[in-house]
């Protein structure tokens, strides 16, 4: 895994299963101290992250420093496809 590769860096994850992850259950970062100058990277959907991303700045890190990458179904083929229909 890359995170191994990179100085200081920690990989933190939460499974549904207990005993998969670090943590189980729900991601709470309550349990977690995230240094102010962490640099944090998201994926998932918006919901989700905006939740994640609102704790992590709650705990003294800079919106600045949150980076994402958001996992959903793909809303320009979405569209796409409703004006096709449309069109029908």
């Amino acid at each position: 895994m890359l995170v191994g590769e990179l100085p200081h860096a920690r990989l933190e994850t939460w499974m549904e299963t207990p005993g998969e992850g670090d943590h189980d259950g729900f991601m709470d970062l309550d349990a977690v101290r995230i240094p102010a100058d962490a640099q944090v990277v998201l994926c998932g959907p918006l919901p989700f992250m905006k939740a994640v991303r609102s704790a992590v700045v709650a705990q003294g890190v800079p919106g600045r420093n949150v980076a994402y990458e958001i996992l959903g179904p793909d809303q320009w083929m979405l569209h796409d496809e409703a004006r096709e229909t449309a069109a029908v």
